[in-house]
């Protein structure tokens, strides 16, 4: 296309002296055509390239623009040029300040829980742990019931005759009283009384040693109020005391009319017991032992104090 433009110029160029000798100044209609190449429009702008125009004249006014003309045929492309060489590698720039961390947004809500999937085949059996440590010993069972009792054997030879042994009992006195008993306060009021039937053991005994025991039970009841009781193991033919108990403030008294049974529980009175031992030795002849009772002071009509129990016994040693 530059090849084809610049022999039109050329062209152009070659025409202008005639021109100029022709028509010493332009029309519009020259001027229209000079703008098309390259807005060269005055008459006198060609009249220097062969020296016959004459004086310049006025310039005129500028023509409207021509049409553009077709454009001219494409022309060939040129050879392609060396490829120019590579250009330096610049150098890495510095690694830019690292960013602060951003803060964890808030956490989302748990979604729903999903169906249960199909439960998966059992695993494979993993080996055989250690035996645990034995544990500790049961308790004992039951003893079971006894067996028949087995064929008797053959006796044996006897053997030969033990050493002697102590002394034993020699002889057996006793006496027995076990109703429960009741004794009317003002009948006892600073003296001692026996129950109604009464505990006595008299005998009629060899020399010797003995061993005497006694036992009793004794309770006061409402109609005894706080006075102090007593009971004593009295030894009538010597006229000694051989066993005696004292019992006073802090008492509960049971009813008037019977010592409690070991099943009531909740029945009201302390029953005391009244029981000892003694060795005595004794002359030939005959003794007598009583089981005796007291208050310390009492004007009831009622029965005041309880007992039941009673036993004396009398055994002779040697």
């Amino acid at each position: 296309m530059r090849v084809v433009g610049l022999n039109a110029v050329w062209l152009a160029l070659a025409a202008l002296p005639m021109a100029c000798a022709e028509a010493p100044e332009m029309t519009p209609d020259m001027a229209s055509e000079g703008q098309e190449i390259g807005q060269a429009t005055q008459a006198h702008s060609t009249c220097w390239w062969w020296g016959s125009c004459g004086g310049n004249g006025a310039t005129g006014a500028t023509g409207p623009q021509g049409p553009a003309g077709p454009a001219g045929p494409k022309g060939a492309t040129g050879p392609q040029g060396p490829q120019g060489a590579q250009g330096l590698q610049g150098p890495q720039g510095a690694q830019g300040p690292q960013g602060q961390a951003g803060t964890a947004g808030p956490q989302g809500l748990q979604g729903e829980m999903g169906p249960a999937g199909p439960q998966g085949p059992g695993g494979a059996a993993g080996p055989q742990g250690a035996a645990g440590a034995t544990g500790p010993a049961g308790a004992a069972g039951a003893t079971g019931a006894q067996g028949p009792a087995g064929p008797e054997g053959v006796a044996g030879p006897e053997g030969p005759e033990g050493p002697e042994g102590p002394p034993g009992i020699v002889a057996t006195f006793y006496a027995n009283v076990d109703n429960d008993q009741g004794i009317i306060g003002s009948t006892m009021s600073g003296v001692f009384r026996q129950t109604p039937l009464p505990a006595t053991l008299t005998v009629t005994a060899e020399a010797g040693t003995y061993l005497l025991t006694w036992n009793s039970e004794v309770m006061r009841t409402s109609a005894g109020g706080a006075a102090n009781f007593y009971a004593r193991l009295r030894d009538e033919t010597g006229s000694t005391t051989v066993g005696f108990m004292r019992h006073g403030l802090g008492v509960d008294n049971g009813t008037n009319g019977n010592i409690p049974d070991d099943g009531e529980f909740f029945a009201l009175g302390d029953l005391f017991p009244f029981a000892g031992s003694a060795v005595v030795t004794l002359p030939a002849g005959t003794r007598t032992y009583r089981l005796e009772y007291a208050l310390s002071n009492s004007s009831s009509a009622l029965e005041a104090l309880r007992a039941q129990h009673q036993r004396i016994s009398l055994l002779r040693l040697e």
